[in-house]
């Protein structure tokens, strides 16, 4: 009987997850990343790319992601279903399996009376038993000031008077593992993290916004200086990221770059709501 439903609710699924939307008024957005790698003074190129799909409000529906580009099949898929409120209420992970698509994870979300985000629950697709559950805690003005994987290994979170992150830990076994701490001044955020794991790695995080645009630098103490570069259309659209790796004897190399297609129509207001879930966030932590 178990059996029987399992596989009623793997084709009931399959339509829904394995085709990718194409609907009228569809906002597609591939981001395909060029890793570079020099051998023997010749530059070999792999190319990844991962394809999102958004519907006319901004809401990410699936993301489709292939390992090796051109390939015709994605080694996962993320679909995500919305509740009345426009908060994700659902996300399925299909993962490739023998050049086939299988639904093996699936996300739930719950909120409270405030329309907070409290936990997310993984489970192994169609079972109900938890494999891992994140649980977020608030203070009294609505902070989310911890962040639970385990009992023992958590995310503690500061802000500033004015709501601001002012600085975010991770503890382990009561074991500080990092830290990341925010300074505000003239427009700049500065993050410093500080690594417990290995050699206690330091490095800067600057944030520096240009007409409503975001330009990251990060600087390391271990003599190298790495650094992101964002470029923009002339709708403040993100088109293009590059990341570059320092050092003395070749001072900036190119290591990566990432180049972003929009496909339909996206007006003003979704700008900024595209740009901020394509852009990688470091000392962010997000399920």
């Amino acid at each position: 009987m178990n059996r029987l439903f399992l596989v009623a609710v793997f084709f009931v699924l399959q339509p829904l997850y394995c085709q990718l939307p194409k609907k009228n008024g569809d906002i597609i957005v591939e981001v395909t990343t060029h890793a570079l790698a020099t051998t023997n003074d010749v530059v070999k190129e792999d190319k990844s790319s991962a394809v999102f799909y958004f519907n006319t409000t901004g809401q990410l529906l699936e993301k489709v992601h292939y390992l090796k580009t051109p390939q015709s099949q994605p080694d996962y898929v993320e679909a995500y279903t919305y509740n009345k409120k426009g908060k994700p209420l659902q996300m399925i992970k299909w993962l490739n399996s023998g050049g086939k698509l299988k639904a093996l994870y699936e996300t739930n979300y719950i909120y409270d009376k405030y329309e907070r985000l409290t936990s997310a629950s993984v489970f192994n697709a169609g079972k109900r038993s938890v494999i891992k559950k994140v649980v977020h805690e608030y203070d009294s003005i609505g902070n989310n000031i911890k962040t639970l994987y385990e009992p023992n290994d958590y995310l503690e979170k500061e802000y500033t008077k004015d709501g601001k992150i002012e600085g975010i830990r991770q503890v382990q076994a009561d074991t500080l593992k990092w830290e990341c701490n925010f300074t505000y001044k003239d427009n700049l955020r500065t993050g410093t993290f500080s690594s417990r794991y290995n050699n206690g790695t330091t490095f800067l995080k600057e944030e520096i916004p240009v007409d409503g645009k975001t330009l990251t630098r990060y600087t390391s103490n271990s003599s190298t200086d790495d650094k992101t570069k964002y470029y923009y259309d002339e709708t403040d659209m993100l088109e293009k990221t590059e990341y570059y790796t320092y050092s003395a004897s070749n001072g900036y190399v190119l290591q990566s770059y990432a180049t972003i297609k929009v496909t339909g129509n996206v007006n003003q207001a979704l700008v900024g709501k595209l740009n901020e879930q394509l852009i990688d966030k470091p000392c962010v932590f997000t399920l």
